[in-house]
């Protein structure tokens, strides 16, 4: 008798140091996420270069973490070309992260997501995807979101804006 409970003590020991490991790896379990195609950003000089901004807005009742990961054109992940920003009404826009593909967003707000490279000569043209999780296990969908490209080159200023996720909620 005394066998079998070592046994089984032992066994319950190793799946507890087994999914010990599994847990230190992070709680991020996406609940819904999206592709946003022809995210690009470039800079050939002071006179021209553009970047792609996503605005990205929550509509649940409780904090999302959002993860959004960019692609170059070879695969390569840029995300370390990107910032997320807030507006605020007597600074302008506030950077709260910088390079990180990890950000939260509250309850009922919007996040500015920029890729943006500044270095001499530097073009990226790729996709980015972006998911979230909640602590909420019920929402389906907690984000709306729109991509827009904007820049100019020799004081031509262009823009395009398409809906991420042909508008929907994901």
């Amino acid at each position: 008798m005394m066998k079998l409970i070592r046994a089984g003590i032992m066994s319950a020991v190793m799946v507890v140091m087994m999914c010990g490991g599994v847990f230190a790896q992070g709680t991020f379990v996406p609940q819904g996420s999206a592709i946003v195609p022809g995210v690009e950003s470039g800079f050939i000089s002071s006179k021209s270069n553009w970047a792609t901004y996503m605005a990205l807005t929550n509509i649940t009742n409780d904090v999302v973490v959002c993860r959004v990961l960019v692609y170059d054109q070879n695969g390569n992940d840029v995300t370390y070309h990107t910032k997320v920003m807030t507006g605020s009404t007597s600074s302008g826009w506030v950077v709260i992260a910088s390079g990180s593909s990890d950000f939260e967003i509250p309850a009922h707000s919007t996040r500015k997501f920029v890729l943006q490279t500044l270095g001499s000569k530097e073009v990226i043209i790729g996709h980015a995807t972006i998911q979230w999780s909640s602590n909420d296990p019920l929402p389906h969908n907690a984000l709306i979101g729109a991509a827009r490209t904007a820049g100019y080159v020799d004081s031509k200023i262009f823009a395009t804006n398409i809906p991420i996720n042909n508008g929907q909620p994901f």
